[in-house]
């Protein structure tokens, strides 16, 4: 496998600040949980409100068992397990 190389001569066009992530008009906070994984917050577009809250727990992957619970089950829902 032929290394990858990324090479930005100017710098990196993004700014990261804490949990702020700033890149060109988008700004948004990131998080993380146990329970749902990464969780974006406060997600704006040019100083516009775009989403307050998402995470990925929110995602159903069907996993081909027509039967529930399985039918719509989240891929990552650790609540399933009982955690």
């Amino acid at each position: 496998m032929k290394p990858l190389e990324i090479v930005q001569p100017e710098g990196a066009a993004f700014e990261v600040d804490g949990r702020l992530v700033k890149w060109d008009k988008w700004t948004l906070r990131v998080g993380f949980n146990y329970r749902e994984g990464l969780v974006l917050h406060d997600v704006k577009y040019d100083n516009r409100p775009i989403l307050h809250r998402a995470s990925l727990v929110e995602m159903a992957v069907p996993y081909a068992d027509p039967n529930p619970p399985y039918t719509r089950k989240c891929a990552f829902d650790v609540g399933d397990y009982g955690l």
